[in-house]
């Protein structure tokens, strides 16, 4: 096993001092910023914005998913009852 370094005691005290400062009651009166809030609000105006560039916040356009999907389901249907008398 290797010995442990050398410290001398200037860098000592300075640690200890270091330590002292952070858990002083000084440095916990000022409790950190809410930035919480605000990230929020800028998340939630973005999506927005990028939603109503898309296209997406329109009726028209919800027609169209609701139609995409039911072509979907039709084609699915016709497979599976297309290729069951295969199977059997």
């Amino acid at each position: 096993m290797s010995d442990p370094p050398d410290i001398d005691a200037h860098e000592s005290e300075k640690v200890r001092a270091f330590v002292r400062r952070a858990l002083s009651n000084g440095a916990l009166v000022h409790p950190p910023p809410d930035i919480l809030r605000g990230v929020q609000r800028r998340l939630r105006k973005n999506a927005r914005d990028e939603l109503r560039g898309r296209g997406l916040g329109k009726s028209q356009s919800r027609q169209a998913y609701v139609i995409i999907a039911a072509a979907v389901v039709l084609l699915a249907a016709i497979a599976y009852f297309g290729l069951l008398p295969l199977i059997r």
